[in-house]
């Protein structure tokens, strides 16, 4: 199945101008699963699943304070590290939602002194 995916980047790289195209997507995924005897859905779902896994695990700050990996997550990282070519991480929020508000809501009350 690595290879499968490995050989068919239309199916999690981005950057390809197929990428978009569903049509296409879904009869690759759906050749794959009439060739392992498996659902399509259920593929689809394997792949996001360990795809949405490495991109967690890829964002872990690794150190001494940092938990072991276990090792599956060890095998996750190392066969989806094709991956790491087109993971995007969000950047950290400078400050939560909550200390927003409160700021907010004690500069209005030195506004109306």
């Amino acid at each position: 199945m690595l290879d499968f995916l490995r050989d068919n980047p239309i199916l999690w790289n981005l950057k390809m101008t197929d990428y978009r195209r569903k049509d296409k997507k879904d009869k690759i995924w759906e050749d794959q699963a009439q060739l392992m005897n498996r659902d399509t859905d259920l593929l689809k779902g394997w792949f996001r699943s360990l795809r949405d896994t490495f991109t967690r695990l890829d964002r872990r700050k690794t150190g001494d304070g940092a938990p072991q990996l276990t090792e599956r997550e060890v095998w996750i990282i190392s066969k989806f590290a094709f991956l790491k070519t087109i993971t995007r991480h969000r950047p950290e929020p400078i400050r939560s939602v909550s200390t927003s508000i409160e700021t907010t809501d004690k500069l209005k009350f030195v506004c109306i002194k």
